[in-house]
């Protein structure tokens, strides 16, 4: 089995959907797979995008793994070369194809019926885009992957889909991510890690708010680069924190290859969500699982199923500034707190190993072995059209 992913890769690159697909490939061919990605070098050769993963983010990189890797010249002719690779690559016998979005497995699907070829094709979900092209390649998959069963239940209520589906969430890199000793009772000060781009848009003028509900032996670490659209309403609403300047930590862009090590210096990770819960970051639960820390969620529906409230987190009553600050006081305060918080470390810690991207890809490939096995699984070639009711009126569910 030779296993193709589908995405276009561009480094470097800040977007972290990037950075997650080269730690799967990765992951893919640590699991002994032969694996192709075909990502695009702004500027060197494979060799320095070789070094920049290794270097940069800490990404394995397997003898089993290949970069087959287009030097970018502007994305119309690196559009050209990643299609022209992928039509190559279903000449390939045993090859497998797991298209990260709708747009490569449409593309994929259409390059089959045009040279008349069968293909096995897997489609992983991290949400729901492209309705209209999503309905026609569902019709197709071998089977799907999706981060959470949220969108697995929506794509069978939606678009009908009741075909293979493996739930998979998010994984972590442990080069990164890993638990550090620490002795919170030597500490005297409490302090709530968050790390990722600062910006509202991610939930984080809820954590601003929080920290205006919490005593001032709480502190808040923001780990990343601000964004915030409007610095100076940033600016106000961070100096409104009583004693901002000692409990407000402001790390600036960190290398995400040494997140994890700012990191140690927390005693609990939060991960929040925005006002209308659109926007919730599931990889950072098991990123902060890869460091044992104790977790503080939202309650948002799509939080990683595993996770048992009181023994892996806590999870707050609402998106708000004072329900965060609530939960926070719920885990770290009262006689009962120092040994509350050693309990979930330890639990956490040993939860994490089943939530590394290699333990994800071994579930998935274990997927796709089960899934394959029947020949009537090979997804034969058709003619490519976007069939389907539009997004307003979803497709009934096939009988």
């Amino acid at each position: 089995m030779r296993l193709v992913i589908a995405k276009k890769l561009r480094f470097p690159h800040a977007a972290a959907n990037h950075i997650q697909a080269v730690n799967m490939a990765s992951a893919f061919a640590a699991c002994g797979v032969e694996t192709e990605i075909y990502p695009a070098m702004r500027r060197g050769t494979g060799q320095t995008l070789a070094e920049h993963l290794s270097d940069d983010y800490a990404v394995d990189l397997p003898p089993a793994l290949r970069l087959r890797t287009i030097p970018f010249r502007g994305p119309t002719l690196y559009d050209a070369f990643f299609h022209a690779r992928l039509a190559s690559a279903l000449r390939i016998p045993n090859a497998v194809f797991l298209a990260r979005e709708p747009k490569p497995a449409a593309a994929l699907l259409r390059m089959a019926s045009i040279f008349g070829k069968k293909i096995r094709l897997f489609l992983e979900l991290h949400d729901i885009t492209h309705d209209e092209l999503l309905c026609h390649v569902l019709q197709h998959p071998c089977g799907i992957v999706c981060v959470h069963s949220e969108i697995l239940h929506t794509v069978r209520k939606k678009f009908g889909y009741n075909g293979p589906a493996f739930v998979a969430p998010a994984g972590y890199n442990p080069n990164v991510f890993h638990s550090a000793s620490t002795d919170i009772n030597r500490r005297q000060h409490f302090t709530i890690g968050y790390f990722g781009s600062i910006t509202p848009a991610k939930g984080v003028g809820h954590l601003l708010d929080m920290m205006l509900h919490l005593p001032e032996t709480f502190r808040l670490a923001l780990i990343g680069g601000v964004t915030w659209p409007d610095m100076n309403d940033f600016r106000r609403r961070v100096e409104c924190v009583p004693l901002w300047q000692e409990r407000i930590i402001l790390t600036g862009r960190v290398a995400p290859s040494h997140v994890g090590e700012t990191l140690a210096g927390v005693d609990a990770s939060i991960v929040p969500a925005s006002s209308d819960a659109s926007f919730y970051s599931q990889i950072k639960i098991t990123e902060s699982l890869g460091c044992g820390l104790p977790i503080i969620l939202p309650p948002v529906r799509s939080t990683t199923e595993a996770l048992i409230p009181g023994t892996h987190c806590v999870v707050s009553a609402g998106l708000s500034g004072q329900h965060l600050a609530a939960a926070v006081l719920e885990l770290a305060t009262g006689p009962d707190a120092p040994a509350r918080l050693a309990a979930m470390r330890e639990a956490n810690a040993a939860l994490a190993p089943d939530f590394t991207w290699q333990a994800r890809a071994r579930g998935i490939l274990d997927f796709m072995h089960d899934t394959m096995r029947t020949p009537a699984h090979i997804c034969p070639a058709r003619t490519f059209h976007c069939a389907g009711p539009s997004p307003a009126q979803p497709p009934q569910a096939k009988q």
